[in-house]
């Protein structure tokens, strides 16, 4: 070999091998390049909903939850365009509420097709969860057809490319509308039962195919520098904070935070592994309401009995997950105490409920599998009445039983008395003075039951005036969130860095940069703006 064609080798040998290890180097980062650690939010930014953070590493990049945004804080659809779905390489979920996954259903309709870790419990709630609300999801702009010969006043309409059911639309009956799918009731259609069953089917499959079930405080590896871990918070069945060690440092994403309130939970710990960047929930801003949990449930065990006994409703509006059964359980307590009779009827309207009561159900009879999530308290008969009625149906046909007697309890859904069969029921007996409306979850004032529990005389409900004439009730002991004090109890022996306050209302951002501030004088307190980049570190 002659020494012009042996350099040439050489060289040829050298380019390949440093080709090699570029590829093989984490990260896309050379061998003496450092990889950059930054941080952009696409919701829960000065809004309390809307959860939606990237962590950017190198070029490597995860999100931390897919939430939905509250009312008119934030436009659900279309994914913000400086989120390129197709670069996302891992999703991480800290729980199941809306605001944590409801846009879950974009960012697979947008082509996602990776690992999606969360606990088996978060899973299980998700999945129902998800699949109940199908029929709202904002996929913006979709085509359905409905058949020509259909002249009923609300019309089952299908979704454009698929044909459904027993009895088929022949394409020359088709008539098509463009519209989202949350806008075809007020449109005289809805989703007919073949397409929400072959939805519901596909996103199961979806669901079951990319969810990543991890334990609590399991390690798992991302690549030789990143891994990360679940860690236990009270807010829902299933919630995490989670926690990057990512090079030399430590990220904690809080998700949202548990009150203790449910007995159900076990309660909250110290957080007791080194954080150098916090990202921390401001839900309830700086407010502290001090209450004795137990006390307030008592309150309502008593409140409850005393109504009964004077023969009077009580229509309970409340969240589907946990809520629901949260009062079914104090219910089942006070019949223990024999303060509300045995013999009430207790009346459930919601297959969403349903669901969920048969969740909590199987857990209650498998501690062995579950006591990393729920205190002692779950593995009892935990819905232990006799006069448990769910889902009534009129007699002879499938049609709802609307109607709750004096000396009867109805829990159903919304919570808030905006939709479903609470607001149904409310019309009905909001005039009657021997009827009570118990809140136990958040009243939106500019909803129907901001005004009810507001105590306004005159409540408007689909455009029609109602007098105000049932008595109103309302209960702290069920709020799922932490307040900033007992927040601070759980990260008081760090020192990070620097603190990011998300899922906070407009309002509170300057006095809760204050609070922080006070309390972590060495950390830098940040209110992240939308969709601005902030770089953290580099190593």
């Amino acid at each position: 070999m002659n020494t012009k064609f042996k350099n040439f080798f050489m060289v040829a040998i050298m380019l390949l091998l440093l080709i090699l290890i570029g590829c093989n180097n984490k990260n896309g980062a050379g061998v003496d390049d450092v990889i950059k650690v930054s941080y952009t939010g696409f919701g829960a930014m000065e809004t309390v909903g809307g959860s939606l953070h990237k962590l950017s590493v190198g070029t490597e990049n995860y999100v931390i939850d897919v939430g939905s945004f509250y009312g008119d804080e934030g436009s659900n659809y279309p994914l913000p365009s400086e989120l390129d779905v197709k670069a996302i390489d891992a999703i991480f979920i800290t729980h199941a509420h809306a605001d944590h996954i409801g846009r879950l259903p974009l960012l697979l309709e947008n082509g996602y097709e990776g690992p999606i870790y969360m606990t088996s419990v978060t899973k299980d709630i998700a999945i129902i969860s998800t699949l109940s609300n199908l029929i709202y999801s904002d996929l913006g702009i979709e085509r359905f057809y409905y058949s020509r010969n259909n002249n009923s006043d609300a019309k089952p309409v299908y979704i454009d490319g698929f044909n459904y059911g027993e009895f088929q639309v022949e394409d020359h009956n088709k008539m098509y509308i463009n519209t989202k799918r949350s806008e075809l009731n007020q449109k005289g259609f809805y989703l007919s039962g073949s397409t929400v069953d072959f939805l519901k089917m596909e996103m199961r499959d979806r669901l079951e195919d990319q969810i990543v079930v991890v334990d609590y405080e399991e390690s798992i590896n991302l690549s030789e520098e990143v891994a990360v871990e679940f860690f236990y918070t009270s807010h829902l069945p299933g919630s995490s904070m989670i926690y990057f060690t990512i090079g030399d440092k430590n990220i904690l994403f809080s998700g949202d935070i548990g009150s203790n309130n449910n007995p159900l939970l076990l309660r909250n710990s110290r957080f007791n592994h080194p954080i150098d960047y916090l990202f921390v929930e401001g839900t309830y801003g700086t407010n502290v309401n001090e209450y004795d949990t137990n006390v307030e449930r008592q309150q309502l065990i008593e409140y409850m009995g005393s109504a009964i006994e004077n023969n009077e409703r009580i229509i309970i509006p409340a969240f589907a997950v946990d809520r629901s059964q949260q009062i079914l359980y104090e219910i089942r307590n006070g019949m223990m105490q024999s303060i509300i009779p045995e013999d009430t009827n207790v009346k459930v309207y919601s297959p969403t409920i349903e669901e969920f009561i048969n969740l909590y159900t199987s857990y209650s009879l498998d501690k062995e599998n579950y006591t990393s999530y729920f205190s002692d308290n779950m593995f009892t008969d935990i819905f232990k009445i006799n006069n448990l009625i769910v889902n009534p149906r009129q007699t002879g046909n499938s049609a709802y039983d609307l109607n709750v007697a004096h000396g009867e309890i109805a829990i159903m859904t919304s919570g808030m008395f905006s939709s479903g069969f609470s607001k149904e029921i409310l019309k009905n007996y909001i005039n009657d003075d021997n009827t009570n409306l118990i809140s136990v979850s958040y009243q939106d004032p500019d909803e129907v039951g901001g005004l009810v529990f507001g105590g306004d005389e005159v409540v408007t409900i689909d455009n029609v005036e109602y007098q105000m004439q049932a008595k109103i009730f309302s209960s702290p002991a069920f709020s799922g969130h932490a307040n900033v004090e007992q927040i601070i109890d759980i990260f008081k022996e760090h020192s990070p860095e620097q603190i990011m306050i998300v899922h906070l209302n407009d309002r509170d951002k300057d006095s809760l940069i204050d609070y922080y501030s006070e309390q972590f004088q060495s950390s830098k307190i940040i209110v992240p703006e939308l969709k601005k980049q902030y770089s953290l570190y580099e190593y």
